[in-house]
Order: C-alpha cells, then sequence, then structure tokens
C-alpha cells in the first residue's frame, strides 16, 4: 500500500466526469432544453439539488471503486511497536457508506418523476440500478 494516498482523478477530471453525469441524468429526467420531464418549479428545485448529489457521488463511487482496485480492500495498520493488523480500507468503508447514500438520492429522484413516460422511468432505473464503477455501473 502506498504511503501517501494518491487520488484516480485530479479535480478537472473529477469536475468534468460530474458535469458530465448531470448533463447525461437531466437528459435522462428530460430536464435538458426543451424537455418535458418536471413541470413543476419546486419539483425541478428538487430535482435539481438532487441531480447535483447523485452526479457528485456517482464520480465519487466510481473514484473509490478504482481506488479499491488500485490499492486493495484491506489495508495494514500498526499501533506503537508491537501491535499490527489488518482492516478494511478506508475507502471500502467510504464505497459501503457513499452506496447507500447514492440509492437514497437516487430513489428519491425516480420518485419525482414516477408521472413521466414509463419508458422513460425504465431508462432511469436501469441507470441506477448498477453501482458506479463497479459490475453493471
Amino acid at each position: 500500500m502506498n504511503a501517501q494516498f494518491q487520488h484516480v482523478y485530479n479535480e478537472k477530471q473529477r469536475k468534468r466526469k460530474i458535469d458530465a453525469e448531470k448533463k447525461r441524468l437531466r437528459e435522462l429526467l428530460n430536464l435538458g432544453e426543451g424537455g418535458t420531464g418536471l413541470k413543476a418549479d419546486s419539483r425541478l428545485c428538487v430535482a435539481s439539488g438532487l441531480i447535483d448529489q447523485a452526479a457528485f457521488l456517482f464520480v465519487l463511487l466510481e473514484e473509490l471503486d478504482l481506488t479499491i482496485q488500485r490499492d486493495g480492500y484491506v489495508e495494514n495498520y500498526q499501533n506503537g511497536e508491537a501491535q499490527w493488523g489488518s482492516k478494511k480500507s478506508v475507502a471500502a468503508d467510504m464505497l459501503d457508506r457513499y452506496t447507500k447514500t447514492y440509492a437514497a438520492v437516487t430513489k428519491q429522484l425516480c420518485e419525482l418523476v414516477e408521472d413521466t413516460d414509463p419508458e422513460d422511468m425504465e431508462e432511469l432505473k436501469k441507470h441506477f440500478s448498477g453501482r458506479p464503477g463497479g459490475v453493471g455501473g
């Protein structure tokens, strides 16, 4: 394991990926230019915040998954001179935690757009069914 943590993406790459995911979600939700998705202003405002969160979490989860692939699921530790061992990595803990948050955010997004075209709803559910960066993501 590296003594110094190294990010998978730099800030510019991360921002580009988040912006691309926001755009993809807006298109999926039919909120792009000329879109007819959410019509009520309050729901659109809520959806916009959830889209921002979902896009950020999507890229974060992708990066955590790549970090685990690179560094491993387990990391070694040492407490003092005589105590050492292995434990679940910080990235693995964060992946578990943020996967749950991502699931909650995407569930809220799906609930906001339940009254949209059933075909669009299936596409949205398919998009959210896989974990970002993981199998099916």
